[in-house]
């Protein structure tokens, strides 16, 4: 059986942001985001509803070095 799984590799060495927010509302995950964007000035985050009212992924599209993305993932609430 083939696997196929999502990461956050670009050819070019650099990576997409990705988040897996788990038992938090939509409200925090939106407020907890939207700061995170203001702050390192990212464009567009995308909000995924994995459980109903409960998990939520985000990817946001900005092509950022791995150093820059654990910063930013560790910078977020939640």
């Amino acid at each position: 059986v083939d696997v196929v799984g999502v990461n956050s590799n670009l050819p070019d060495g650099n990576h997409v942001l990705m988040w897996d927010l788990d038992e938090t509302t939509f409200d925090e995950v939106f407020k907890n985001l939207l700061t995170v964007q203001r702050i390192y000035e990212l464009p567009n985050i995308y909000i995924l509803e994995t459980k109903k009212d409960t998990n939520y992924i985000a990817y946001c599209f900005k092509k950022t070095p791995w150093l820059k993305v654990v910063e930013i993932l560790a910078f977020t609430k939640g």
